[in-house]
């Protein structure tokens, strides 16, 4: 494996392999998860989980969030809201952060019958209505104890 920074050594082990093989390709990007092995001369990451890029999001993502600005947001909206995601059943969980500019955020999760599939298809229904980029993805909870407090693990959709 291949980056800016550096090589590292990736061990996909048979069983993996057989599933994951076709996404190997040389100068194609990919996610792998895995543990890392070290020792004195070298670093190894023994893969569980290969994933392609264009497919992280929708892989990857536990929450989905949305950033309604309170004094935007009226039944109206809420209502073609509600018809968006309810067009796009999945595994997420989702959120609704109502905020007021330069105040706090009143966070609403929405029931388990509302968990979301996590894509470009529904970021772009959501922020076509809302008018500005109100969608965010935070990823598996393996990645969130790198980022908890920093938000790296989002994010944020244009």
């Amino acid at each position: 494996l291949e980056d800016q920074h550096g090589t590292v050594e990736v061990v996909v082990f048979s069983l993996a392999y057989a599933a994951v093989h076709e996404l190997l390709v040389e100068d194609d990007a990919v996610i792998i998860q895995g543990q890392v092995k070290k020792d004195e001369n070298s670093v190894k990451i023994l893969a569980d989980t290969v994933v392609p890029i264009e497919k992280a999001e929708e892989t990857l993502t536990a929450s989905i969030h949305f950033n309604l600005n309170k004094n935007k947001t009226g039944k109206d909206l809420l209502l073609k809201l509600n018809d968006i995601l309810k067009r796009y059943p999945g595994s997420c969980y989702a959120y609704i952060h109502l905020f007021t500019p330069e105040e706090t955020d009143t966070i609403i999760a929405l029931p388990d019958t509302m968990r979301l599939k996590a894509g470009s298809s529904l970021t772009r229904a959501v922020n076509d209505l809302i008018g500005y980029n109100a969608v965010e993805t935070v990823c598996d909870s393996e990645y969130k104890g790198q980022k908890e407090n920093n938000k790296k693990g989002r994010f944020r959709h244009a």
